[in-house]
């Protein structure tokens, strides 16, 4: 399509801020000017002292400065202007011009690792206000060499920042990067800044994308049908299962009128969004497959939300800016639609006469919406809800329970359409139930809350379930970096417990770098050594404990070390290290020699290590006897500071695994959980601090918690202490 055609939207900006004429210059250049480590996916940035306008004709061309070949052109005299995006070809801007900056998007996978490039831009390209040329660049001198590689092929976490400080400067490079049919979790952390691009996601499962800051993190494009007719019509497209999006605002910038344009298309199954603020007009979100909204900002006015799939809105704010309906699903006979609960509705000022959903019976007779405990504004119409066309409503199903108005006062529903329907409470429970709701899909519960079922105040008072077993694995290091455990008992009496410092033995479960002969103390709170081991062997009734109590075997000979204390209720810490100066991965694991015996047993578990740069630590516990039990797990970081101790993890990330994988995970602690610290005798975290905590209740099983790096700054590792705290 010819260039001029889309261009309502460059020229917009123009006539916002166009001033009386005058010759312009350019002020910046972004890469600067012999810049190095630039990312292969950079964008080309010209800052000039006043607001420039688009020329029509004019080449922006990108060389080889070692051979002087032609990379890419962008020509504006061209009849059309195409990139490739995620495999597909979509009409774009090459060229948008935001106040005094043009951002220049060069097309696809032009720029190589290790290279020297130099830029050109003809004269004509950009003009002043009264349309005399800009003189351009002619020279060699604006010059730069993009970074000597890419991310090892092996990374799970790639950062995308527009500065060129991070792997990527695009979104879509980071998508690019990750492999076709990709296989394991990868989490692509964008910092803030507003990224002007269309974005593709296809056949790349298991990709988290995460915004620094949910409202300094913006994707802003004028995408829609005008442009590229279709699916391509979205800004934001999502061809990939099991896909996550947190923390970042979605703008479609197209006008009024301007066709439909959604902020965001699906077409995958569990995808989780969380955090997002989503903008446009028409069709912000077109979904397909199964998505899970919770605690987003959702503005549009006609049909804005709507598709066949199945979505769950969880603590959302639907906004009509203008008159016009939230929602048309397309949902059919057995098939779940579009449920809402616990969401308010909102409008721009003098908006009225709005719907909750249409249909047209023709077509879509069996289609599901459902708002359950939602909030809901003036702005929507005493019917409630549009039904048209000549089918019947007897399979209708337009669903309501609870409603209310914005003050909380219950709302009047007398006059909702023939053909809704009102939900008894035992109905409206079973509609709300999420996993009914995906169609059997649970999404994992929060990630920002450290209470994702609500505060626990304690286990149940008929449950027997114990923690029987706490285990720790990461680096053993020397001296101060010697991977270290703590644990306490909690009770009456006295009991064995079995420490296990393994190292040579994880070897069998595809641990690698192990450390080859770890050394085990047991110290008690005054510093003296109540139990030590080198070689497991050497210590009478190891093995026949270590059988009783579940633990795997020790290969005969090995290097690996256990002790066996008869301890009471006290606190006790575990170190492990390697011989002279050997360093390695090692686990350290305790165990309740006796979990017959109720009257004492194990409280809590602590573990302090040096984390490296892209590494996890792991801790195992186990839970074993009848009902539930509630836990305390506590990822820190930044809170060691208070101790005098340097080199904390500045973000630590805290994931909570059970025998079905994933279950919850935390990045940044809140509040609610922190009278849960002084009953268990946990020392407070700062308001505000990126140490992450979960208080959850579990059913006996084995479980497993995973820290890592969280934060958005360069993973460097640092000393994190992990805590597990069962809660009487």
């Amino acid at each position: 399509m010819p260039l001029c055609v889309p261009r309502w939207f460059v020229a917009v900006v123009c006539l916002l801020v166009a001033r009386e004429a005058v010759a312009i210059t350019d002020a910046a250049r972004f890469p600067a000017r012999e810049a190095t480590g630039v990312a292969v996916d950079t964008p080309l940035r010209i800052t000039f002292d006043v607001a420039p306008r688009l020329g029509t004709s004019g080449r922006i061309r990108v060389f080889n400065a070692a051979t002087n070949a032609v990379v890419d052109t962008i020509d504006l005299s061209a009849t059309s202007q195409t990139r490739v995006i995620g495999g597909t070809t979509y009409n774009y801007f090459p060229v948008i011009i935001a106040d005094n900056v043009a951002h220049v998007q060069l097309h696809t996978a032009v720029l190589a690792y290790n290279t020297s490039y130099y830029v050109q831009i003809e004269s004509g390209v950009f003009l002043d206000a009264g349309g005399a040329p800009w003189s351009g660049v002619t020279d060699t001198a604006w010059r730069f060499t993009t970074k000597a590689a890419a991310p090892a092929a092996t990374s799970t976490t790639l950062t995308v920042a527009e500065d060129g400080t991070g792997d990527f400067a695009s979104i879509q490079g980071a998508f690019d990067f990750v492999p076709v049919n990709n296989t394991r979790p990868i989490t692509i952390q964008v910092r803030n800044g507003t990224y002007r691009e269309i974005l593709l996601l296809r056949n790349r499962r298991f990709v988290t994308l995460r915004g620094e800051d949910r409202r300094r993190t913006i994707v802003a494009y004028a995408n829609n049908a005008n442009l590229n007719a279709g699916n391509p019509r979205a800004m934001v497209g999502i061809d990939a299962n099991d896909f996550t999006l947190e923390d970042i605002t979605l703008r479609n910038l197209t006008p009024p009128g301007g066709s439909q344009a959604e902020a965001l298309r699906t077409n995958s199954q569990r995808c989780t969004v969380r955090n997002v603020d989503f903008y446009s007009y028409q069709d912000t979100l077109f979904i397909n497959g199964s998505v899970y909204f919770e605690n987003c900002f959702i503005e549009g006015d006609v049909d804005f939300i709507w598709g066949g799939g199945a979505a769950y809105f969880l603590r959302c704010e639907i906004r009509a800016n203008r008159r016009g309906y939230n929602v048309q699903s397309r949902s059919t006979r057995g098939e779940r639609g579009y449920t809402f609960v616990e969401c308010t509705l909102t409008a721009a000022a003098g908006v009225t006469g709005h719907v909750l959903a249409r249909t047209d019976l023709t077509s879509f007779s069996e289609c599901e919406v459902a708002y359950i405990d939602c909030a809901i504004g003036p702005h929507i119409a005493p019917e409630g809800w549009l039904i048209t066309g000549t089918g019947s409503r007897e399979n209708l199903r337009f669903l309501e329970y609870g409603s209310r108005d914005l003050a909380g006062a219950p709302l009047d529903v007398s006059r909702r359409v023939a053909g809704s329907r009102q939900l008894s409470a035992a109905e409206a429970v079973e509609v709300r139930d999420v996993a009914k709701a995906l169609e059997g899909w649970g999404p994992i519960l929060p990630v920002n809350g450290s209470a994702p079922g609500g505060v626990i105040n304690g286990s149940p008072a008929d449950s027997t379930t114990r923690l029987v077993n706490v285990s720790v694995g990461s680096f053993a290091g020397t001296g101060d970096r010697s991977l270290i455990a703590g644990f306490s008992l909690r009770g009456a009496g006295t009991k064995p417990v079995l420490v296990r410092g393994i190292g040579p033995a994880l070897a069998a479960f595809g641990v690698t770098g192990v450390l080859a002969d770890p050394r085990l103390q047991v110290l008690n709170a005054a510093g003296a050594v109540v139990g030590e081991n080198d070689d497991w062997e050497t210590t009478a009734g190891v093995g026949a404990l270590a059988a009783g109590v579940g633990a795997f075997a020790f290969p005969a000979g090995g290097r690996d070390a256990a002790a066996v204390v008869n301890v009471g209720p006290a606190t006790f810490t575990a170190q492990v290290r390697g011989a002279g100066t050997t360093t390695g991965r090692a686990q350290i694991e305790v165990y309740d020699g006796a979990p017959n015996n109720a009257a004492l047993g194990l409280a809590n578990l602590s573990a302090r290590t040096d984390l490296a740069a892209g590494d996890t630590l792991l801790a195992g516990f186990v839970l074993a006897g009848t009902g539930t039990r509630a836990v305390l797990i506590r990822a820190v970081g930044p809170a060691l500071t208070q101790f005098g101790l340097g080199g904390a993890i500045v973000d630590p990330r805290l994931e909570l695994h059970g025998p079905g994988g994933k279950m919850f995970e935390n990045d940044n602690w809140t509040a609610e959980v922190a009278p849960t610290f002084a009953r268990v005798g946990a020392f407070g975290f700062e308001p505000g601090s990126r140490d992450a905590a979960l208080l959850v209740s579990l059913a006996p099983g084995a479980y497993t918690a995973h820290v890592r790096s969280g934060g958005f700054g360069p993973d460097t590792g640092g000393i994190v202490l992990l805590e597990v705290y069962d809660l009487p």
